[in-house]
């Protein structure tokens, strides 16, 4: 069985590409500029304040294996309809193919 591809940690970020470890021990380049454009990120994306700000955009940090902006937040409900906060992250396992 394969093991899930998380990220340990990031050894650096310079403009929107991250650098970054992962559980198995290979160390990836992740270039956002690409992925934004990929993505076709507008206005209206919950992920726009980090195309257009690479000061926000640097806040990442890496929590539960995922790269997580705290920055970036959205309410939401949980399983039982109670409200809670979320912030943006992204599936390391998308990252890593990417």
């Amino acid at each position: 069985m394969r093991a899930i591809k998380t990220i340990v940690k990031i050894h650096t970020i310079d403009n929107y590409k991250i650098s970054c470890l992962f559980n198995n021990g290979e160390s990836r380049v992740i270039d956002f500029e690409q992925l934004f454009t990929k993505w076709k990120i507008s206005q209206k994306h919950i992920a726009y304040p980090l195309v257009i700000n690479q000061v926000e955009f640097a806040k990442v940090k890496v929590i539960d294996g995922s790269l997580v902006w705290k920055n970036i937040s959205f309410q939401s409900t949980d399983d039982e309809g109670k409200e809670m906060v979320q912030f943006f992250d992204l599936d390391p396992i998308v990252l890593y193919k990417n």
